[in-house]
């Protein structure tokens, strides 16, 4: 309902408040406050990883007071320790319940990232891309390729029709000509 106060309110608490505490609670020798702004930490990468899955976001902004329910818990988080009491009670027993999986999917990842980028790296398209495109910045400038790219960000998000991209790319070799 009012998303537009409170999403900024949490930007500011998780971008700038809490970097800015974290910061200064490692410099503390206590490692207590590391705790609690680590416990903290994980509480708004979960609020915040909730609006990253498709579904789901596309459910949130429907939930009445979702957002100012959202501002609150961090607030409460962060300025009333309710950090360790919100981890206890509701993440601790979810992580505890999955831990098991979530380890063997974890101690997995580093192996099938290198094994992908291995099969991305050697793949034909990406060694043609990669000369295509460092033969384009050497005959029209890195200028041109930022161009270009921008515009293929563009065409994937409207959705340009390749003839329109032929248009498009006229116009790039005309404009280094000019």
């Amino acid at each position: 309902m009012f998303a537009f106060i409170t999403e900024p309110l949490f930007w500011v608490l998780g971008y700038v408040y809490m970097p800015y505490m974290s910061f200064k609670a490692i410099q503390t020798p206590d490692g207590k406050d590391d705790k609690e702004w680590l416990t903290t930490w994980v509480i708004y990468s979960m609020l915040s990883m909730l609006q990253t899955i498709p579904i789901v976001s596309s459910i949130v902004g429907w939930i009445p007071f979702y957002y100012e329910v959202k501002l609150i818990v961090i607030v409460y988080c962060v300025f009333f320790k309710g950090a360790g009491v919100i981890y206890r009670k509701l993440i601790y027993p979810f992580f505890k319940r999955y831990e098991r999986s979530a380890d063997d999917l974890v101690n997995d990842l580093p192996g099938s990232v290198k094994a992908k980028y291995q099969e991305l790296g050697h793949s034909e398209f990406v060694k043609n891309a990669l000369t295509k495109g460092r033969e384009f910045v050497l005959e029209h400038g890195p200028e041109a390729y930022s161009t270009v790219l921008a515009m293929a960000a563009q065409q994937a998000k409207e959705g340009t029709t390749q003839q329109e991209m032929g248009n498009i790319q006229s116009s790039v070799e005309l404009g280094s000509n000019a």
